[in-house]
């Protein structure tokens, strides 16, 4: 809940092409620094690559208002780890509005507060936590009815 803007219900539309993003590279900051040094190394700066999902959002459970139609995306480097989305599924997510340029309109999205509804209205956890609040939570909501995982997380929010 901490290191998220909103939770919502959506539908996957489609995956989309991954891409990648240039790194803000001035000098004096981290970025800047492995720049200098990949470019005196004879290497190419490092490009983070994004896998991208469209969603159409059914609803907004909890923080900053969104609707209709946006890109969900995560970095690549976690493809098998992070939820692989396919069209028609229904999800509920944490979402992090984009940073950036490229990520303008879109919003990151992890594992963590990621759920698959299934069989009409049932929800299963992408991932089980690894604290033991984490753990709790998902014994909690895993398997139950998706109007008992929204109430959860509209009485974590208010919490």
């Amino acid at each position: 809940m901490d290191h998220t803007d909103t939770f919502i219900v959506a539908e996957v539309i489609q995956q989309l092409p991954d891409f990648s993003v240039d790194l803000i590279t001035e000098p004096g900051t981290p970025e800047g620094n492995l720049a200098e040094k990949l470019k005196d190394s004879g290497l190419e700066p490092y490009k983070p690559m994004f896998t991208s999902f469209q969603v159409n959002v059914d609803q907004v459970v909890t923080g900053e208002e969104v609707e209709g139609t946006f890109n969900l995306i995560y970095d690549s480097e976690f493809k098998g780890i992070e939820p692989e989305l396919k069209p028609g599924m229904k999800i509920v997510a944490a979402i992090k509005k984009g940073v950036g340029e490229e990520q303008k309109g879109s919003y990151s999205f992890t594992r963590y507060g990621t759920y698959y509804v299934v069989d009409g209205d049932y929800v299963l956890s992408a991932f089980q936590g690894q604290s033991e609040e984490m753990k709790a939570f998902s014994r909690d909501t895993n398997g139950y009815k998706l109007n008992h995982l929204l109430a959860e997380i509209k009485e974590l929010k208010e919490n």
